[in-house]
């Protein structure tokens, strides 16, 4: 994959900063004001997984430069993710080496409204010099309506505390779809991409585990780190805290619990039904608080039918189990432990049918699915976080 044509434009919506990656225009747009930094940093931390998806090597134009401390980066971030996508091939990075441009004082920190973002915001609210929200990272930017809504809510949020919110608009997304490679696995270099765009002397990153639950991810304190070029730094924040924890701090902020945006569908602000969101209603519930954007939890029995499906949603259900049995709330906590039985059942079944039958009965089962009308999806690259 071949990366030409950085350059800084501006127009009357803000400054564009694009470059093409191999047959793709990508285009990262800053509202008026904001400074972006024209190197070939940012588009190498984006066009890397695609590059290793590719089998391409990733070479950036000898017009441009890059950090030889990110070019370090680069080769340790293909070791770890070879090893956790094995799809993944490592490549040649070839570009020509100079140091990077001064970074821009302070610090900075993504968010979305969520609740990785809010906890970040709320604890190191006084360090952070601006706050840099990605519009397309987590949901369509074509849905404009939903789009400006959360624009509309972040800002009133942010600015109203004080801190000035830098909306970045980026299409990065609709390489990566294209691509079918899971946002579980490129959101960390999509993310490092902007920070090295926007040219920050340190980006906080909100966590999304904790150091005792971590797992195979696309942001993650391993690799977060090696994305920086010297001049900006990326740091994970909310390691030490659980969701359930972050919630509680969440809680004490009426403003926060007013702005919180969980839901990872692409209609909504918030949906209220699908597995992320009815998580959260249930840790609010246990926590004694109520959100507007989510419809309090009624019997428990609204969470029978809860599916565990990997490692991740089993870590966050697990904590809500947790917080179950502290809190005497017996009817979800028997609930929340008969679906992570369900899930640990089959994660064994999986494990007996991988070492006796090389995954067989898999197989058979999907082929039977077949048979009876099932047609398979289209295949997308993901981490494996299945146990």
């Amino acid at each position: 994959m071949r990366i030409t044509r950085v350059q800084l434009r501006s127009s009357h919506r803000g400054e564009d900063l694009t470059a093409r990656l191999g047959d793709f225009e990508c285009c990262y747009q800053l509202p008026p004001g904001a400074v972006a930094n024209p190197s070939g940093d940012a588009f190498l931390a984006a066009g890397l997984l695609a590059a290793m998806a590719l089998g391409e090597p990733l070479e950036l134009d000898p017009a441009f430069t890059a950090s030889p401390t990110l070019l370090d980066g680069l080769a340790r971030i293909q070791e770890v993710f070879a090893v956790w996508v094995p799809e993944l091939k490592r490549v040649p990075v070839i570009a020509r080496p100079a140091p990077p441009p001064p970074a821009r004082s302070g610090a900075a920190s993504f968010f979305s409204g969520g609740v990785d973002g809010l906890y970040t915001f709320l604890e190191k609210e006084t360090d952070i010099a601006r706050v840099v929200h990605i519009r397309g990272f987590d949901y369509r930017r074509e849905n404009h309506p939903l789009a400006e809504e959360i624009d509309r809510r972040n800002r009133a949020f942010v600015e109203g505390r004080g801190r000035p919110l830098t909306i970045v608009e980026s299409n990065l997304r609709e390489l990566y779809d294209a691509l079918r490679i899971h946002v579980f696995i490129y959101h960390g270099s999509h993310l490092a991409s902007v920070a090295l765009a926007t040219g920050f002397e340190c980006v906080y990153v909100p966590a999304s585990f904790t150091w005792a639950g971590l797992l195979p991810w696309g942001s993650h304190p391993v690799t977060d780190p090696l994305w920086g070029n010297g001049a900006v730094r990326l740091v994970q924040h909310g390691l030490e805290v659980g969701r359930v924890d972050k919630l509680r701090r969440i809680g004490r902020e009426a403003e926060a619990l007013a702005l919180l945006r969980v839901c990872p569908g692409f209609r909504d602000y918030s949906c209220g039904v699908c597995e992320k969101c009815l998580r959260t209603r249930v840790a609010l519930r246990l926590l004694g608080l109520r959100s507007p954007n989510l419809p309090p939890l009624g019997s428990a029995l609204s969470v029978l039918r809860l599916r565990v499906n990997s490692e991740r949603s089993r870590v966050n259900w697990a904590e809500n189990h947790k917080l179950a049995r502290e809190t005497g709330d017996r009817a979800l906590a028997w609930v929340l432990g008969l679906a992570l039985a369900r899930y640990d059942v089959r994660r064994a079944l999986r494990s007996v049918d991988d070492a006796l039958l090389g995954g067989l009965a898999r197989s058979a089962w999907r082929g039977l699915k077949r048979l009876l009308g099932h047609p398979p999806s289209a295949p997308e690259l993901r981490i494996d976080t299945t146990g």
